[in-house]
């Protein structure tokens, strides 16, 4: 991670959810297993466009890590981060917002 990153993740408030600190994916993936006893995951699986699709591979090829990493990377954010997180409730109902009229 470049050291622009690591400066802007530093001041990340990571609150509570659920009664457990949330943790970065890396730390989450290394903490999670425990030799000889296998790692918890769920499977989750997401439909994307094919623009997106596409967008979300050539990152990672780019960045030289898999996508899955990414995306849950992403969530870490969006879970950390209250105004990324409004920035995401703004988006899903910005549709909400428009009126009979307009539509």
């Amino acid at each position: 991670m470049s050291e622009a990153t690591n400066a802007s993740l530093a001041g990340v408030q990571r609150p509570e959810v659920g009664g457990l600190p949330t943790t970065r994916p890396a730390v989450a993936s290394r903490k999670a297993r425990r030799p000889r006893e296998p790692r918890k995951v769920t499977r989750y699986t997401l439909d994307l466009e094919r623009n997106q699709h596409q967008f979300l591979r050539l990152f990672s090829l780019q960045h030289e890590v898999e996508a899955s990493k990414v995306m849950r990377t992403l969530l870490y954010l969006l879970e950390a981060d209250s105004t990324l997180a409004d920035r995401v409730l703004g988006e899903l109902f910005a549709d909400d917002d428009v009126t009979e009229d307009e539509a």
